[in-house]
């Protein structure tokens, strides 16, 4: 049979004094200078606990506290994140204001980029109240972080952080966001952050426009044009020999105030051929420039100059097609030649389709309708083209109304 020995009295009130005190001593467990009283509680019988317990109580009373990292005995190196007064720019909240927004500025070549964000650095104010270790631990741009980092350090003396009336290394964090005026995306500042406003980059405005609401006119309209190639364009005596010949088209940009920039040749026949069109297009004066919402805006234009090297007596073959040509005799010799000129799949106007009198650099084109209208000598034909459609010629032999379609 088992037995149990009864616990006297005593035995029993000495239980209930040294819980309390052992749930005190297995609380700091933890620290190495325990690790020893823990295993003396270990070693000792129940019998001889009051002893025991008298030697803890002594020896945990002599545990230095958590707050002691103030006392003279502790590095100088610690550095405090939250202290009873925290430190302060000479002057106060107010005066730090002030000062940051007097020195900081924002970068003209960041500010040219469309640079901007929040930039946030730590720093520590010393015992001394001196600045020390200024860091970026938030970066957005090398020019905005190193202004920042310029003012952090041009700060004067601080007061400095008091913890437990002692002078302590305290560690700082202060953000900064730089916002772009005008720009259509901006940081969202915090509540505290210094907010550094700069402007955005002005827009280029060199958008190029192919269609626009009122379209680049030639000096006299289109049948000056006509009578301006006529008049200027040379056809190359080599290519002509050659009985080289064709449609250069040429691409220009009509500027602001109306030059003629960026000539280019979009389809070219002959390189002696090309460069004529090109020289011809370059010298051009100024045009009355395209208009969008009220402003000049450069626009793209695009000019078919025709060279035709046709020996005596030849004309341009007819083309066949689906247009439908009325013609009215008439006893002049010079007649109209009008009508409009449609794409074929779609039906809709043309708008810049090249008629051009075949053999010369008379010519006009089709304005916003695909409409037309062009006099030419009886027996003389008429070429009409665009771009990549495949060209219609029709031979003049009295007053002619026609209905154009070209196709690819």
């Amino acid at each position: 049979m088992m037995s149990v020995k009864k616990s006297s009295s005593w035995a029993r009130a000495k239980y209930a004094f040294v819980l309390p005190v052992a749930a005190v001593a297995v609380a700091a467990f933890a620290r190495p200078e325990v690790a020893s009283i823990s295993q003396e509680i270990g070693a000792v019988s129940v019998e001889d606990l009051t002893a025991a317990v008298d030697k803890v109580t002594e020896k945990v009373s002599n545990l230095p506290s958590p707050e002691a990292k103030i006392t003279d005995a502790n590095p100088k190196d610690t550095i405090y994140q939250v202290v009873d007064e925290a430190p302060e720019f000479p002057g106060g909240t107010q005066a730090l204001m002030q000062f940051l927004a007097r020195n900081v500025k924002y970068p003209v070549e960041a500010q040219k980029a469309g640079k901007q964000g929040r930039v946030i650095l730590q720093f520590v104010v010393a015992e001394t109240g001196k600045i020390v270790n200024p860091v970026v631990i938030r970066s957005v741009d090398p020019l905005l972080d190193a202004e920042a980092l310029r003012v952090v350090h041009s700060m004067g003396d601080w007061k400095p952080g008091i913890l437990k009336g002692k002078a302590v290394k305290t560690r700082m964090t202060l953000p900064v966001t730089y916002t772009l005026q005008g720009s259509a995306v901006r940081p969202e500042p915090g509540e505290n952050d210094i907010v550094v406003v700069g402007y955005a980059p002005a827009k280029t405005d060199d958008e190029v426009f192919m269609v626009v609401e009122e379209q680049p006119q030639f000096p006299g309209g289109m049948s000056a044009m006509m009578q301006y190639l006529s008049s200027n364009v040379k056809y190359p005596e080599q290519a002509a020999k050659e009985g080289k010949g064709g449609r250069v088209v040429v691409q220009f940009v009509i500027d602001k105030d109306g030059s003629i920039i960026e000539p280019r040749v979009a389809r070219g026949v002959d390189p002696a051929i090309d460069a004529e069109a090109l020289r011809v297009v370059a010298a051009m004066p100024k045009w009355k420039p395209g208009i969008q919402k009220g402003q000049p805006v450069k626009v793209r234009f695009t000019l078919p100059v025709l060279f035709n090297a046709q020996k005596d007596g030849e004309t341009a073959p007819l083309v066949p097609g689906t247009s439908r040509i009325k013609v009215e005799p008439s006893d002049a010799q010079t007649v109209m030649v009008s009508g409009t000129v449609t794409d074929a799949k779609t039906n809709t106007p043309i708008v810049g389709a090249a008629i051009v009198i075949v053999g010369t650099t008379e010519g006009t084109i089709t304005d916003t309708k695909g409409n037309f209208k062009i006099s030419a000598d009886k027996g003389m034909s008429v070429t009409v083209s665009y771009l990549d459609y495949k060209p219609y010629t029709l031979k003049v032999a009295g007053i002619t109304t026609a209905e154009i379609s070209l196709s690819k």
